[in-house]
């Protein structure tokens, strides 16, 4: 505020400023509606809708517009050999496990022997 007549005349016209660069800097250059799913659904990015996840998926989300599977009902177990993550059946009497193979049982059903 240095040569001026009315020093509080300076500190307005900063802030005044400030305020307008704020204002241009805060505005977003796109508008996008968010769309929430439910953990047992995933978004369909080419219509915007959530579709439900796969059989026997409990929780999933979308990846390059397909369903992947992030955790999968008892019996089942997540495959991830392929680009995206299914649910594929455990061994018989096995409620847990890492693979479809009965050595994959991390857990067996009641009445069942554990496999070793």
């Amino acid at each position: 505020y240095m040569g001026s007549d009315n020093p509080k005349e300076v500190p307005m016209k900063f802030l005044s400023v400030s305020v307008i660069f704020f204002a241009l800097a805060s505005v977003p250059t796109a508008t996008y509606a968010a769309v929430y799913c439910e953990r047992w659904q995933w978004l369909q990015l080419s219509n915007q809708k959530c579709e439900n996840c796969p059989n026997f998926c409990q929780e999933c989300n979308g990846i390059n517009n397909q369903p992947n599977c992030l955790q999968c009902q008892s019996g089942y177990s997540i495959d991830i050999s392929g680009d995206v993550g299914k649910c594929i059946k455990c061994a018989t009497g096995c409620n847990t496990c890492t693979g479809p193979n009965p050595e994959h049982c991390l857990e067996v059903l009641p009445g069942y022997a554990p496999k070793v």
